[in-house]
């Protein structure tokens, strides 16, 4: 293995795998509430989605930095959602689409640790 890609070691996996780690599973269970408010909207919007954004924030800010992992568009595009202007279903639409997008990337590089 690289050793630029430690990040990877599925044993004695490092403090910042062990953060992605948790950093991922907030995002997905947060993605989920998102999801469930736009299937049936109760209350205002806001709260879910900076409980959202917080979390994607965060993985996005502990994986974007390595450049073997996400491709520049793609970081592009998350770094231009994380500029959120308005918060509204569409903002929240983009959003999830580019987390699933972002998951799929990490899951492929086996970032996400399942062990």
């Amino acid at each position: 293995m690289n050793p630029q890609n430690k990040i990877l070691s599925e044993h004695n996996r490092p403090a910042i795998g062990k953060l992605i780690d948790r950093s991922y599973m907030t995002s997905v269970i947060h993605a989920t509430r998102l999801q469930m408010y736009l299937i049936d909207p109760k209350g205002p919007i806001k709260p879910l989605y900076l409980e959202f954004y917080e979390c994607f924030s965060t993985l996005f800010m502990l994986t974007s930095s390595y450049k073997d992992l996400i491709d520049d568009d793609l970081r592009e595009k998350v770094s231009g959602w994380l500029k959120v202007e308005k918060i509204d279903e569409n903002a929240a639409k983009s959003g999830l689409e580019l987390f699933a997008e972002y998951r799929q990337k990490l899951a492929n590089k086996s970032v996400i640790n399942y062990r």
